[in-house]
């Protein structure tokens, strides 16, 4: 332990992120593992452990503090008990054991999420303040979201107890009730939930973080957690209150509600909401630096609807990938080659197996509230979908679906008896009332072809689709796509 009665530790500790453990079974009084300070700062430190005592004052930091000292920018997953059962107040405290009297204590932006166990008198962050002439404490932005089991429940409290000291207190929460009895302190749980704690904590530090993991999910952190994990560190969308983290979130399956693509933010401004759980499809996207992942399966074609345009399909998404945008007159299917992609202009996409990454490359704020604004564009023949329910959304029936079935890749019709479902960010085929067919293959316009087989040598490698998108052995008579070019064969 660190500090004695006699010699305090009155220095600067900064534990830069670093978490100390901390164990101890103890018989005497004040125990904790900055036992005495005086005229200090402890800092940027987490500390967890056992202290087992048959004492008093017990401190999941700091056991006495005497001076004018802080606490700040600390966590404690300490787990805490004594065994006295005398009638005394044993006095532990999730952060600070006791403030002596004529100290002058501050603590600011502190965690207690341990346990304690005591026949009487403990708190979440504060054990006890003494009462003096001099005597002050100044208590904010603090979390109590431990556990306090009392034989008597006497003297519990959520954040502090103390004997008539000055005192501010200000921003100090509390997930559950201390013994379940206990009234000092906020229970805000929409506040802690929501990143909003996590991000105010956050201010300037670097490398440690104050974060929150899947925000605002059924799965979310309860409240801030002392990490140096970066992906956990919460933003705050420059336009309002929402909050989020830096790798952006995916939906959770266990609300009733829409998908959402990621934002990979790269400012403060830019993240990601996850999807409200009252109603999920009416809420709003920010972002400002966009990205998105786009998956091509093995069988070579996809569809896509982007809400931000590619310069050029060739750099933006890859050299590999071709985009086509299609036309149908209710018996025929046209792909005509495009070189870019316009905003909310659904194409096919025809390219090799694997994931692209597609950025907006630019700096610039997105609003869509995918149940009024922004469900569905049309553009050709095809309708882009933006707005679907998880885990995928219905396409309407007697639209077609792009699908490698049956008859190969082409678009297959969609009826009450055989529903056909998309996701996100992906588009179906618009139907006219005429000439109704199950099957529809693409034909894809001749124009952009190559109308001579190209030599090659024998021993080149050869990726070849044929027009509906199908990897094929060898080429075919017709239109082949060879690495990438179109190939005529006639």
């Amino acid at each position: 332990m660190v500090g004695t009665v006699s010699y305090p530790y009155a220095g600067t500790f900064d534990g830069q992120g670093h978490t100390i453990t901390f164990t101890k079974d103890a018989t005497e009084e004040i125990i904790a593992p900055f036992r005495y300070i005086s005229g200090a700062t402890i800092q940027n430190v987490k500390t967890t452990g056992t202290i087992t005592t048959t004492s008093l004052k017990v401190g999941g930091i700091v056991g006495m503090a005497q001076g004018t000292s802080a606490i700040l920018n600390c966590a404690s997953s300490m787990n805490m008990s004594s065994s006295l059962s005398d009638g005394q107040d044993v006095t532990i405290g999730g952060i600070l054991g006791m403030g002596d009297n004529g100290a002058n204590t501050t603590i600011e932006k502190c965690v207690y999420d341990g346990s304690i166990s005591v026949d009487r008198a403990a708190s979440g962050i504060v054990g006890y303040f003494r009462a003096g002439s001099d005597a002050s404490f100044t208590l904010r932005n603090l979390v109590f979201a431990g556990e306090i089991t009392s034989t008597e429940n006497s003297n519990i409290c959520n954040i502090y107890r103390d004997g008539g000291a000055t005192k501010t207190v200000e921003n100090c929460y509390y997930v559950n009730k201390a013994n379940g009895t206990a009234t000092d302190g906020t229970q805000d749980l929409a506040k802690l939930r929501s990143g909003q704690l996590a991000y105010e904590f956050q201010g300037g530090n670097a490398t440690q973080y104050w974060g929150q993991g899947n925000l605002n999910s059924s799965r979310s952190d309860e409240y801030p957690i002392f990490t140096s994990n970066a992906s956990k560190k919460v933003y705050k969308d420059a336009g309002a209150s929402r909050y989020a983290n830096s790798g952006g979130m995916l939906p959770d399956p266990a609300i009733n509600g829409n998908l959402a693509w990621k934002f990979y933010p790269t400012a403060e401004a830019s993240c990601v909401y996850m999807l409200p759980a009252e109603k999920a499809s009416s809420y709003t996207l920010y972002g400002t630096s966009d990205t998105y992942v786009l998956r091509v399966t093995s069988a070579g074609a996809t569809t896509l609807v982007l809400p931000f345009d590619v310069a050029d399909v060739a750099t933006g998404i890859g050299a590999e990938v071709k985009a086509y945008t299609l036309t149908f007159d209710g018996s025929t299917v046209r792909a005509f080659l495009v070189t870019s992609i316009d905003a909310d202009n659904p194409v096919l996409i025809n390219a090799p197996e694997g994931d692209y990454t597609i950025s907006s490359g630019k700096a610039h704020d997105y609003n869509f509230n995918y149940a009024t604004e922004h469900t569905e564009t049309t553009y050709g023949a095809l309708t882009g979908v933006y707005n679907t329910s998880l885990p995928f959304s219905y396409v309407p029936e007697g639209a077609y679906v792009l699908q490698n079935g049956a008859d190969g890749l082409g678009f297959y019709r969609v009826t009450a008896e055989d529903p056909i479902k998309i996701t996100s960010f992906r588009a179906y085929l618009s139907a006219p009332s005429v000439d109704v067919k199950e099957f529809l293959s693409i034909n894809f316009d001749e124009a952009t072809a190559v109308n001579e087989v190209k030599n090659e040598e024998a021993n080149s490698e050869k990726v070849i689709f044929n027009v509906a998108g199908q990897r094929m052995g060898k080429i075919q008579k017709g239109v082949n796509i060879v690495n990438g070019k179109k190939i005529m064969v006639k």
